[in-house]
């Protein structure tokens, strides 16, 4: 008896690569060539994983009701964004990365990881190298030594320097998971409908 995911399910199989062609009563996976997309009932695009691409990529439509499912189901598998929305065919890119064990991969606007430095982190092991928060930078993982807000703009000092982020950039870390912060769970489809 085959057994019918729910959305959430289906979308963290699909991200997974478990499923290449699946339905439920809301969505649906289809395979075309060399790709895996993921579909709405009504056949509006969600996301399409190339099959092929190395490091695997997945392009998601931003704003749809199932986003925030897609993007903690990509977060939970290590795939972050890779390149603003690109307006053309109005899709963001997300680029599965490596993680090192007991990290949890992180994204959101650079001001969000100021404010959870400046809770968590700023204090701690002064003069010391800080591992529980590690920034993404030139496509590999680095401690973040101070961040310092000014008028918007953050300035990130790591091993290799100075990075520059505006606080709508997105940015892209990884925090220890033996640091007690947990990872945000979905909303559930009622209130994702209520934030579109």
């Amino acid at each position: 008896m085959k057994i019918c995911l729910d959305n959430a399910s289906l979308i963290e199989h699909y991200v997974q690569g478990k499923v290449s062609l699946s339905a439920n009563p809301d969505l649906r996976v289809e395979t075309i060539d060399n790709r895996v997309q993921l579909l709405e009932r009504n056949g509006k695009l969600l996301a399409i994983k190339g099959l092929k691409s190395h490091p695997i990529t997945v392009q998601v439509r931003p704003h749809s009701n199932y986003a925030v499912f897609l993007r903690w189901a990509l977060q939970n598998n290590h795939f972050a964004p890779d390149s603003r929305v690109d307006d053309s065919i109005r899709l963001v890119r997300y680029r599965q990365c490596s993680v090192p064990p007991n990290y949890d991969l992180r994204f959101d606007e650079a001001a969000t990881l100021w404010k959870h430095w400046w809770s968590h982190y700023r204090n701690s092991k002064k003069g010391g190298l800080q591992l529980d928060l590690l920034l993404m930078v030139k496509q590999k993982w680095y401690p973040i030594r101070t961040i310092v807000c000014d008028r918007g703009t953050l300035f990130i000092k790591t091993l290799i320097g100075e990075v520059i982020l505006y606080r709508t950039d997105i940015a892209i870390w990884l925090e220890r998971r033996d640091t007690g912060v947990d990872v945000k769970k979905p909303l559930s489809r009622q209130q994702t409908l209520q934030l579109n």
